[in-house]
């Protein structure tokens, strides 16, 4: 479903596409509230649920790259690669359980989450890098 220049989501109006992929089309729009041009990545599907085993501090980072709700998602690339370093450096603390695991097993998963917040992340292109929408199409 192609979206045409005008069509209203929430605050953000669509000025016309920038591309489309297997996962979905990116827009580049303008948010009427901070009168700014974002893009808006449109995703074919929500994004399956993650592995269990995937790291819970990963999992806070890759939900709040794909948050509706603007205010509680990442706002700038740079705020991902801080949280990202976080996890790697330990400074975001994991469960006494899993701090204990050093396995390389461990950094393969954290490696394999980085590669699925990256993609994450080229979803949504900006044009404005201070903005950018998700909105799962319906």
């Amino acid at each position: 479903m192609a979206l045409t220049a005008g069509t209203r989501l929430g605050p953000y109006e669509i000025l016309g596409a920038i591309g489309a992929g297997g996962m979905g089309e990116v827009y580049r729009a303008r948010d009427t509230k901070l009168q700014r041009e974002v893009s808006s990545a449109i995703l074919a599907e929500a994004p399956p649920p993650l592995p269990a085993r995937t790291p819970v501090e990963l999992k806070l980072v890759i939900e709040r790259c794909l948050e509706k709700e603007p205010a509680r998602r990442y706002l700038r690339a740079g705020e991902v690669r801080a949280a990202l370093e976080a996890i790697q450096s330990g400074a975001m603390t994991p469960s006494p359980a899993r701090r204990r695991d050093r396995s390389g097993r461990r950094r393969r998963q954290v490696l394999a989450g980085v590669g699925f917040v990256v993609l994450a992340a080229l979803l949504q292109v900006t044009v404005d890098t201070d903005s950018t929408t998700v909105a799962w199409r319906s």
